[in-house]
């Protein structure tokens, strides 16, 4: 996975990444006694591989906590 401010790349295990270009962000964090977790909730306009002809809109959800950052589509 590849992110700066313009966009973020990934691929899931098969031969094309996908292309995403942020439309809108929300940002929160929480913090406990155990550490600080930091959420971003992006929906983004995306394509795969060399298709960017044939974008979708999409909402992932990502949550950094302790170093460790998970992703999920929602």
């Amino acid at each position: 996975m590849s992110i700066d401010q313009y966009g973020f790349v990934f691929n899931l295990g098969g031969e094309k990444e996908t292309y995403c270009e942020p439309e809108n962000i929300r940002t929160s964090h929480d913090t406990a006694p155990s550490g600080t977790t930091y959420m971003a909730t992006i929906a983004a306009s995306c394509y795969v591989g060399s298709t960017p002809n044939q974008k979708a809109r999409r909402t992932f959800e990502f949550e950094r906590y302790k170093g460790n950052i998970y992703i999920k589509q929602k």
